[in-house]
């Protein structure tokens, strides 16, 4: 029995040997047989945004890729309509980058495998979205109205674009030449007035977006008749004067509507005077059909009192000099970026019995000199109880060489508050034998405040004065004054301000022959804080 048993498991050890055996022959041709018929997807797909545009995709190797396939789109949705580019990569590659259209615009980028084997297809698609970084194309280049109608737009050189966009509500396109997108620049004439957006494209997609208002119903050049322009531009209207030109009429000349009258550029400005006649005594009348909601806008000029811009002729009393009997009402009076100069008494002036009201007066980077020394008026006068000017403002300015005030306002009725911001003054109150004051509201009724911020006070008359206020409030912040800047005993303001330890002269450049305020002291502690922006470092 036990010799079976013995018998037994000799036959089944054999039996399992010879198994064995003959499954370990068979195993390897079966596994060296197992293929794939699709290419592996590739894994980690992702996209990284650069220089704005530039987006870098990367994933990782798949064997025996022949090459791969990118394609971009914009938006998440993969449709052949957005479709924005398509790339073979060499399959030992792992990294792609691409310059997109646009900034600020979301995309998607999807990636497959092409196998280098035969008979294995390609790989199924993987994905990613991702979005350009914002960008505006106009960002440091500057576009400007170069005449009516004309403009000259700028931006990036050299970057991808097709056309810019001018939209007023209505979308127009100019198509770019490959001229102007190198310089990055395109002039443009036959454009209606308005104000504009305008989009940068590149193709259907925008690289930047800028403004502009155009404006203007005539322009003037050389020759052409100011005074016929002003009675015919209808209410509203604006001048342009061409810039370099010098422009006459005779005086004055009643104003009876709103408009403007500017140069079309910011330099080397056109200037207007009256021709030499005795009896003009100003430029200006405010007319009686002006009303409350009616301005006039000066901008972009310099403005001379001498007739014929000649210092050999005697100057005018002002450029407003609203008579007794001339009755007015008008909203806003405002210069901008003017050079007014060489005015007898003042600039503007009410000083009649009838009712004369200007509710705002504005000055704002100007630079305005020589007034009232054929007088005691100041640089904005109402010297009547029927005269009212309730706002005034100063800022970004330089007003210099006055032998009266900034303001003299007196005997008014109301004033809701005068405003000076950000300017330089010197040689003020200059009237060696009367104290005249840098501010005199005597015997005016104001309910408001005179607000003084970050300006700069330089030399008056050894017997100046301050401000006088009267009813109104007196605030002062961020201000200084010179050693040669006198205030009087009485309504004395140096305690609002910081002393400077130097006169003017050693402050400024050269603050009375060129009236340069460029800072000669470049420790003045105020220097990048106060006085007329133009000369700040």
């Amino acid at each position: 029995m036990k010799k079976i048993f013995i018998n037994t498991g000799l036959i089944l050890g054999l039996f399992t040997m010879l198994f064995t055996t003959a499954c370990k022959d068979n195993l390897d041709p079966i596994v060296e047989e197992l293929t794939f018929t699709r290419a592996f997807t590739p894994v980690g797909l992702s996209a990284q945004i650069s220089s704005v545009t530039t987006v870098t995709l990367t994933w990782s190797v798949v064997k025996d890729a022949d090459h791969y396939v990118v394609e971009i789109y914009e938006g998440i949705n993969i449709v052949s309509s957005a479709l924005v580019h398509t790339y073979d990569i060499a399959g030992d590659l792992t990294t792609y980058s691409y310059v997109l259209p646009a900034g600020d615009t979301q995309f998607s980028a999807r990636l497959k495998a092409v196998s280098s084997l035969e008979g294995v297809e390609e790989s199924k698609w993987i994905s990613v979205e991702f979005k350009s970084d914002p960008e505006n194309l106009f960002t440091g280049y500057s576009s400007e109205m170069t005449g009516l109608g004309s403009c000259t737009v700028r931006w990036k050189p050299g970057v991808a674009a097709t056309a810019l966009v001018f939209d007023n509500g209505t979308a127009t396109s100019y198509p770019l030449t490959t001229g102007e997108i190198a310089t990055g620049t395109k002039n443009l004439t036959g454009i209606a007035s308005g104000n504009y957006e305008i989009r940068l494209m590149n193709s259907t997609f925008v690289r930047g977006r800028t403004g502009i208002f155009l404006e203007g119903n005539v322009q003037l050049n050389s020759g052409d008749d100011l005074s016929a322009a002003i009675a015919s531009v209808p209410a509203g209207g604006v001048i342009l004067l061409t810039n370099g030109i010098n422009f006459s009429f005779s005086g004055p000349l009643t104003i009876d509507k709103s408009i403007k009258i500017r140069g079309v550029f910011s330099t080397n400005l056109p200037t207007i005077f009256v021709v030499p006649n005795a009896s003009t005594y100003h430029m200006f009348n405010l007319g009686a059909a002006l009303t409350a909601a009616d301005s006039l806008v000066f901008q972009n000029l310099t403005i001379s009192g001498h007739p014929n811009d000649n210092s050999a002729n005697t100057r005018l009393r002002g450029m407003f000099d609203q008579d007794v009997a001339l009755p007015c009402s008008l909203g806003l009076l405002k210069f901008e970026n003017c050079i007014a100069r060489n005015f007898d008494r003042h600039l503007v002036r009410l000083r009649g019995t009838a009712a004369q009201v200007i509710n705002n007066i504005v000055i704002n980077g100007c630079i305005m000199f020589d007034y009232a020394f054929g007088s005691n008026y100041g640089v904005i006068n109402s010297s009547n109880s029927a005269g009212i000017i309730y706002n005034i403002k100063i800022t970004n300015s330089t007003i210099c060489y006055t032998r009266g005030a900034i303001v003299q306002y007196t005997s008014g009725t109301a004033c809701d508050g005068i405003t000076i911001t950000d300017c330089t003054f010197n040689q003020l109150a200059m009237d060696a034998s009367t104290g005249r004051y840098v501010i005199d509201m005597n015997n005016t009724t104001g309910t408001g405040a005179i607000t003084i911020n970050n300006c700069i006070f330089g030399s008056t008359s050894a017997v100046a004065n301050g401000i006088r206020p009267n009813t109104m409030t007196l605030s002062f912040a961020g201000s200084y004054y010179t050693s040669d800047f006198n205030d009087g005993t009485t309504y004395a303001i140096k305690s609002y301000m910081t002393a400077y330890a130097g006169a003017s002269t050693a402050l400024w450049q050269d603050p009375v022959t060129t009236k340069d305020f460029h800072f000669l002291d470049t420790g003045f502690i105020g220097r990048s804080s106060s006085g007329d922006p133009r000369w700040r470092p």
